[in-house]
């Protein structure tokens, strides 16, 4: 639990508390206003408790003998424009480092008046100056956030003057219109104002408005836009109906859930019924996306265009403490919850959550077990592909075509996207095209920000191993891309890739990316006596069909940051493992098969091929099948049927089907990657079953039933 004790910084406060107790009218409760400065208080510890006192003072110092007689710092540029990294913000940055070592040492009574001095100058320059920049995000949200922060610490010390100036500015965070983080952000400032003011009605809109965005998404809100924030399937959307899980959604759990745990036991305790959801978001959500501490980057958006989040681990301790807190909270779920925080302060991967998991709103499926995890972004006319916004994003146009990125020690793709060829992004069937300036093309007027022409996506899961398939549709390519998760390996099959004619790609080719990765260690290689071709590196082999074009490079590739997205313009040069397969120019009703082992590398392979246990039953224009031991997949395009141990299987409806045997009964999975309500009616043999398939917010979601054997 957070300590509820006052402060010593807070005693100033204590005459106007028992003033307001003392004139307040009768109906406004006392207790009320103890809250607020118990919330007040958590607020303080919570913000303190991570920092190195001597260190920050120490910092302080250093920034107080180069600031000017003016409370400013002549290194900073104050006319700075940069929408994305904001070089004005420095200064918020100096300005935190100084109010938090003002706070410290009045903390323990041994105030600095020279420190004191130098914070208020430095706020005051701030005020003075106002900085803007032509990203609203910075204006209504990060200068804001920064200095209330700031302006809390030195409570104190401030004058009425202060106390208005920064009032107009943190009010310039109208949340009015905002959704999901950006409303996060939004009350968040306004609570830090509240708190600043004692303003009691202030506070409680900020909670109650937080709260009500803990809340499962609708499909569309009255304005007709897709719902944004927590979805059905505890996935994350932002902009749009945008999977943003690692990007947005991180920031609201770590936001959401502090704001949680300062309010807990007081008169802005989160309702139960939303403190569910929010641990459903956590545990279901956020949890199965994230192995050994890394967010996985199908899931983070623009962000992996940004230098700055590429040199370090997205799980930074802030989030770990969120977890923790809300863990020894009782809270629903709370063991679960203190698993979690288990796993995220010493992460074990063999301590992680495994099985099979489909976001059926985000066309989303991971995929986790002890030596590895997987995850499989698809595109759909239900949601977005990617964003390009302040100049990030750039090359970001194939990130839902399939991306397949497979993660083992974490060091798989750290660092290496500078260095990527955009157009082999793992898993991905792409056009091999670009502009000038080396953005991907499609044929489409723009390939990035925009929704799937496609209706078939979707994944078929049973908790532990699933199907993943989707009807590509890009410009004038096509193709039906299907994947198929078991335990210890998965096979990726491809079929009627065609490129339409299109007079302004007369030459282009398209090729099947299987991996594209920073190289580690030896890459081993194999040819087949049957033809077929084996290779291997960082333990995982790849087994790829007789008659397969396929083109492996090892070598250095490189790339500059500020190609993708804000960063330096320096040459990045890396060592990159890349396998892909050619289609060749102008394909028609082209195929691919491979089969990947992320356990056992060459030697799991050659096994394989000696002594199969996979069979594909059809990789066709209509149907992708494959059957490993008692467990059969199935991607039906349209109704159809397959032949099987247990006899003729058919269905009466495109549809996803996962087909166990145990021995005593015969368990089917089944799901519509349309995501509307569907009557499906699976036939094994002469025997029948039915499915009544959700619409709405859980369409796309997957059922199972039983019959006897």
């Amino acid at each position: 639990m957070i300590a509820s004790s006052w402060h010593a910084a807070a005693r100033h406060r204590t005459s106007l508390l028992a003033l307001l107790l003392a004139v307040l009218p009768s109906f406004v409760a006392a207790q009320t206003l103890r809250d607020l400065d118990q919330v007040r208080a958590r607020w303080e510890r919570w913000t303190i408790a991570p920092v190195n006192a001597a260190t920050t003072v120490t910092q302080a110092r250093r920034l107080i003998s180069s600031q000017g007689e003016d409370g400013c710092w002549t290194k900073i540029n104050y006319d700075d424009q940069q929408r994305s990294i904001w070089l004005a913000a420095k200064h918020l940055d100096n300005l935190s480092a100084l109010a938090t070592a003002s706070y410290l040492q009045r903390q323990h009574g041994s105030a600095d008046a020279a420190m004191d001095r130098a914070s208020l100058l430095a706020l005051r320059c701030w005020l003075r100056r106002d900085p803007k920049n032509p990203n609203w995000w910075w204006n209504q949200i990060g200068a804001p956030r920064l200095l209330a922060r700031s302006a809390l610490l030195l409570d104190p010390l401030l004058s009425a003057a202060d106390r208005k100036s920064i009032d107009v500015i943190l009010r310039r965070a109208d949340w009015s219109h905002w959704t999901g983080q950006n409303l996060a952000w939004g009350v968040d400032i306004q609570m830090e104002r509240g708190l600043l003011a004692l303003d009691v009605a202030a506070v409680r809109q900020a909670f109650e408005r937080l709260y009500q965005e803990i809340s499962i998404a609708p499909m569309k809100e009255a304005n007709g836009q897709p719902g944004e924030g927590i979805q059905s399937d505890s996935s994350f959307h932002q902009h749009g109906a945008q999977l943003y899980s690692g990007g947005y959604g991180f920031d609201f759990g770590e936001d959401a859930g502090r704001e949680i745990a300062l309010g807990w036991g007081t008169a802005f305790t989160v309702p139960r019924a939303t403190m569910e959801i929010f641990s459903s978001f956590l545990l279901d959500g956020q949890q199965w996306m994230i192995r050994a501490g890394l967010f996985d980057d199908a899931a983070r958006g623009r962000e992996i265009t940004r230098a700055e989040h590429a040199s370090t681990p997205r799980m930074n301790a802030e989030f770990v403490r969120v977890v923790e807190a809300l863990a020894e909270l009782d809270t629903p779920r709370q063991k679960e919850l203190r698993h979690f925080a288990a796993t995220l302060k010493q992460p074990r991967v063999a301590d992680e959550v495994t099985g099979n998991r489909f976001f059926w709103n985000s066309d989303l499926m991971e995929h986790k077990r002890a030596g590895y995890a997987l995850s499989i972004r698809m595109l759909s006319a239900r949601t977005r592909n990617e964003e390009t916004v302040n100049g990030e994003g750039l090359r970001s146009a194939h990130l839902a075509d399939g991306a397949t990125l497979l993660y083992k020690n974490g060091e798989e793709y750290r660092l290496v996207f500078p260095a990527w060829n955009w157009n082999l992004i793992p898993g991905t069937t792409a056009l091999q095209w670009r502009s000038p300036a080396g953005l991907p093309l499609t044929g489409e007027a723009q390939p990035i920000g925009q929704y799937g022409s496609n209706d078939f996506a979707g994944g078929v899961s049973n908790g532990q191993i699933g199907a993943a398939a989707m009807d590509l549709k890009r410009g004038p390519l096509s193709a039906r891309k299907a994947w198929f998760l078991f335990d210890h390996f998965f096979v990726a099959l491809g079929a009627e890739i065609t490129l339409a004619h299109n007079p302004a790609t007369p030459a282009a080719t398209v090729a099947t990316s299987i991996e594209q990765c920073n190289r580690q260690g030896a890459v081993d290689e194999q040819r087949l006596a049957d033809g077929r071709r084996v290779i291997a590196h960082n333990d995982v082999g790849y087994l790829l069909e007789a008659g397969t074009k396929s083109v492996l490079t090892s070598g250095m590739q490189s790339g500059r940051w500020s190609e993708i997205g804000t960063g330096p313009s320096d040459l990045v040069e890396r060592p990159v493992f890349n396998l892909w397969i050619d289609h060749g120019t102008q394909p028609v009703h082209a195929s691919y098969q491979y089969e990947v082992f992320p356990e056992g590398g060459l030697a799991a392979a050659q096994q394989e091929a000696a002594s199969p246990t996979v069979r594909v039953l059809a990789n066709r224009e209509d149907l992708q099948a494959v059957v490993a031991a008692k467990d059969l997949m199935a991607v039906f395009y349209r109704a159809g049927s397959l032949a099987s141990v247990w006899g003729k299987i058919s269905v009466n409806a495109p549809s996803l089907i996962l087909v166990e045997d145990d021995g005593a009964e015969v368990r089917i999975t089944a799901a519509n990657p349309r995501a509307t309500a569907l009557h499906l009616i699976v036939t094994l043999g002469r025997r029948a079953i039915s499915f009544d398939l959700p619409g709405g917010t859980l369409g796309g979601k997957s059922q199972t039933k039983s019959m006897a054997r």
